[in-house]
Order: C-alpha cells, then structure tokens, then sequence
C-alpha cells in the first residue's frame, strides 16, 4: 500500500515554494513506496503563474507577489484565502489502482484530484473534475491543477483551492500583477467561479482543509496517510527560478492560437532568415524537458512548417514526454510561422 508523509505550511512564503517542491521530490525519489504531501497557504496576495507563462514585471505599487509553479497550466489565485497543495510522487504510477501499471499524465491528474474532491465533500462542496485542468462546484471554477514529470519519472502534482475567497480574483491578480498584458488569459468572472466559503456559508482553516485532503487520499485511493514526523526545513527564496521566466526583449516575433486551457503563444527572434531564438509560452500542461528539446530543435532552422511538425513530434517521442491542452499539434508548427512570418 502507498504512503503519503503528509505536511502542511502556514506562511508559506511564494518565492520558495519551487524550490520547496523540489526537495518534495527528491525525498520522494528515496523512498520509492512512498509520496509527500503538502498543503500551504501564503500570506498575502500571491498570483500563481505556470512553468511556461511569461514572467511580468509586478509594478513596485502592485502589492502582489508572484510564484512560478514547476508545472505548467493556467494562471491561479494564491495567498491568504486560498490553499495549495503539492503532491510529490517517486514516479507517475504510484497512484495506480485496479491492477495498473504505467499511469498516463491524464490518469495522474484524475487520480490526484480525488483526495481533494473528497475533501470538498467533507467540506460540504460537491467538486467535480470535468477532466482538464480545473475542478468545479456547481458548474463553477473551485480549484485548478497541474503536473510536471520529469526525465527520471519524478512526478509533482499541484493544485490551487478556492477557500475563503472567489477563485475569480485571478482575474484582479492579473490586472495588479501585469497591467500590460504579458500573460494573455480571459477574465474569470465572479459569477464563472466560487469558494468553499461561498458554497457553504463557512470560513475554513489550513488545518481542517488538510486533515480533509489526507482523509481523502486514504478514502479515494486507499492509501495510507501518516503526518511527517518533523516539519520541512526552510528553503531560502528561489529569486533566480521567477526571473528565468522573464522574456528577454530580442524575442520580438508573436503568433497566438486559442488552445483547450487556454491559449499558446510563440515568441521568435529571426537572424539570417532562420529561427535565432525561440520560446514557447502559454496555459498547456508539459513536462518541460519535452519542451526545451522542442525549443532548441526549432533553433537555427528556415522557417518551414512542415519541418517545424518533424521537430515537434520528435520531441515529444520518449517515454514520459507529453504536452496535454494542445492538439493538434500543427497548432505549434502554426504559431512559430505566424511569429516568423509577422511583422517584428
């Protein structure tokens, strides 16, 4: 039976929560038969951005703090009022019931969901998991998740849960954080998304929301859940993680496609008629290897679009690549020729 060593922080703070995660994962990596969990709130207001989001620059003004998630997805609501919860697991099949042996990410997804689905109810809030990146309460936007899976088969799980305040302040988060739009996404507006406490009447605290997610995990997926025995050590401020996801100014070439979770973007550099540089940014859920081996692919080629889909596909090829929320995939091979063809 799989353990989860169960943690929770309080006062978590944003710019460590990655390199948090991270540890999360190579505790895990030691201990195959086993997964961590850990639920935290920060203080403050906290706009969560995926892996694969251009980083903006928050005016000084702005009052609002950024986390950079290792997984990608759409941008979330952080902070106090809203918990998050990171699940740290040796590989993508320690979650597997019924005789499975090998999880696809989707299937980590759905399987991940259901200790936090069970907390809802606990709670008193009927979740639903439409089968994407987001979960619902009567049709409304609740919590998101994610994942990333790493080259070793590392896997972390991470999710965002609307508490004592609307999962809709996304929206407001965004306008402070980036007032000129360099995270392009669509207005979540109050009457699209809710909270536990507006679907109950009740305020609820980090200790109950995570004695409820392990409650969950043991009564969804049967697993044993035991409390770690000492809390994490700290982990100092990962400065240099937010700022990679900055978008260097000679990256002056856009195209943009609508996607499932939102929207795909490519930012190009041309030299010599070729791709110089190239990013790929946007709401799809990746394991980032597959999408550096992409990026650097697509490096120094002519633009051609059936070359770039060679490429594209090649480098979702191994094992525990994927890139879900994009498909077709010619939507890539699509986005890179509209920046390279676009006026700079």
């Amino acid at each position: 039976m799989p353990v989860l060593v169960a943690y929770r922080v309080p006062k978590a703070d944003p710019a460590g929560i990655a390199a948090r995660d991270r540890r999360l994962l190579t505790i895990a990596e030691a201990t195959a038969e086993a997964g961590l969990l850990c639920v935290y709130e920060c203080l403050g207001d906290v706009l969560g951005l995926g892996r694969f989001h251009a980083v903006p620059v928050v005016p000084e003004r702005g009052e609002i703090r950024l986390h950079r998630r290792l997984g990608g997805g759409r941008p979330v609501p952080l902070g106090e009022g809203y918990f998050g919860v990171s699940l740290a697991l040796p590989n993508p099949s320690t979650l597997a019931t019924g005789g499975a042996t090998r999880l696809k990410p989707e299937q980590v997804l759905n399987r991940a969901v259901r200790g936090v689905l069970a907390a809802l109810e606990t709670l008193g809030v009927s979740g639903y998991y439409p089968g994407r990146d987001v979960v619902t309460a009567g049709r409304k936007i609740i919590g998101a998740i994610t994942l990333e899976i790493d080259p070793s088969g590392k896997t972390l799980v991470e999710m965002a849960v609307a508490a004592n305040r609307s999962f809709a302040e996304v929206t407001s988060f965004l306008d402070r954080a980036d007032p000129t739009g360099v995270v392009p996404a669509d207005a979540v507006l109050p009457g699209h998304a809710t909270s536990i406490a507006e679907e109950t009447g009740l305020r609820t605290t980090l200790d109950t929301f995570a004695d409820a997610v392990a409650a969950g995990f043991v009564a969804r997926l049967g697993m044993a859940c035991v409390p770690a025995e000492e809390p994490l050590p700290p982990v100092q401020a990962d400065d240099d993680w937010l700022l990679a996801g900055r978008l260097p100014p000679h990256l002056d070439r856009y195209g943009a496609a609508r996607t499932a979770l939102g929207s795909l973007q490519a930012r190009v550099a041309l030299g010599g008629g070729r791709i110089a540089d190239l990013r790929l940014t946007g709401d799809f859920i990746a394991s980032a290897a597959a999408i550096t081996r992409m990026e650097t692919s697509l490096r120094d080629m002519v633009p051609d679009r059936a070359a770039i889909l060679d490429r594209v596909n090649k480098a979702l090829a191994g094992p525990m690549d994927f890139l879900l929320g994009v498909r077709p995939l010619e939507i890539i091979a699509d986005v890179v020729m509209q920046a390279c063809d676009g006026a700079a």
